[in-house]
């Protein structure tokens, strides 16, 4: 997939057919031919004739720019459906009573917000699920983005594919990587309608579940070195970046458990981050981050659910005057109305 838009819902269908180009009838959508002669992978089944003849694991609503899906035929006449390099399902047209084996032609619908798709050969499925190489060199700026968006997109999407692999080999580089591909963007696209479209397409991406697990890993660590938090930094400034600019991508961190570890982690740090820098620091934007994602209200649920007003309270009567005010401004989106009133901080705050 090379491009969508936001306008629609759904999204692209892909299958076989053994009707040729010249004399399909072509309907509104593909999975509305009433023809035995196909066989489409839509949402997240397989259809024939528009009913549904198998229930997959892997939904088509999800993909977005740089998902690659495939199609392929073994001489054995079974189908093979994959996404990103995995194999998803099969299916043995021989078992269905397929008409015409050996002679199908293959259906690509471009539907809902799926705007363009590349057709190529079945190589280089292996390759997009590969993360080989990036060039720290020839990362992209911000006028690669605004000149070729989706290529752009589909850089970020391979490595957001392959960060948990990557981060395994050399996290050092992992780290790096996010840096140039993910957090330097957000820091110097200037236009507020290109910065919530980055956002948003972060969000398509699945990047706040990657960098959990990166500041997971990090955290993890039984000797916190300062390279180490160096690079829980980056991390960390990635999502305040992001979640400033999409709402999107702050119901995800809400979603994947994101807020709920770092309330626990400023609750522990909440008697010691004074007395250290490193600490002082991750504080401030991990309260910074829950600022952004409280003001998504899908939020608030699971903010209230893991004791949030308690674990963040504290923090009001920082002798850091930005921390104190934006823990209080976080406080004000999840307390409830009627206790608003209660919310207390020094006049310097």
């Amino acid at each position: 997939m090379t491009s969508m838009v936001d306008k629609w819902s759904e999204n692209i269908e892909i299958g076989v057919t053994s009707l040729s180009p010249q004399s399909l009838d072509f309907p509104l959508t593909i999975t509305e031919s009433t023809s035995r002669s196909n066989i489409i992978w839509s949402g997240n089944s397989l259809q024939r004739k528009g009913e549904v003849i198998m229930t997959l694991e892997e939904d088509l609503e999800n993909c977005t720019v740089g998902d690659t899906i495939s199609v392929t035929l073994s001489e054995e006449g079974i189908l093979h459906f994959g996404l990103n390099g995995e194999e998803v399902t099969t299916l043995d047209l021989h078992l269905h009573h397929f008409p015409d084996v050996n002679k199908l032609y293959c259906v690509v619908d471009l539907y809902g917000r799926t705007n363009s798709a590349m057709i190529c050969e079945s190589r280089y499925v292996e390759e997009a699920s590969e993360i080989t190489s990036f060039d720290v060199q020839t990362a992209p700026t911000v006028e690669d983005y605004k000149a070729d968006p989706d290529s752009v997109i589909k850089q970020m999407r391979m490595l957001i594919l392959g960060l948990r692999d990557f981060a395994e080999r050399d996290m050092d580089l992992t780290i790096k990587l996010v840096y140039l591909y993910i957090l330097q963007p957000t820091m110097m696209i200037c236009s507020n309608e290109f910065k919530q479209k980055f956002g948003d397409h972060l969000a398509n991406l699945g990047v706040a579940d990657e960098l959990k697990f990166l500041l997971d890993k990090l955290m993890s660590e039984a000797d916190l070195m300062d390279s180490k938090w160096d690079s829980i930094d980056v991390v960390l400034m990635t999502l305040m970046n992001c979640t400033d600019i999409s709402l999107k991508l702050c119901r995800q961190c809400g979603q994947c458990g994101l807020l709920s570890d770092l309330l626990d982690s400023i609750h522990k740090y909440s008697d010691s981050y004074n007395n250290d820098g490193k600490l002082h620091s991750f504080v401030a934007m991990s309260i910074n981050v829950l600022h952004n994602c409280s003001i998504a209200a899908d939020n608030r649920q699971i903010y209230r659910e893991c004791g949030a007003i308690d674990k963040i309270a504290p923090y009001v009567r920082s002798d850091d005057t930005d921390m104190a005010a934006t823990a209080l401004l976080t406080l004000s989106h999840i307390m409830e109305n009627s206790k608003k009133h209660l919310l207390e901080a020094e006049d310097k705050s």
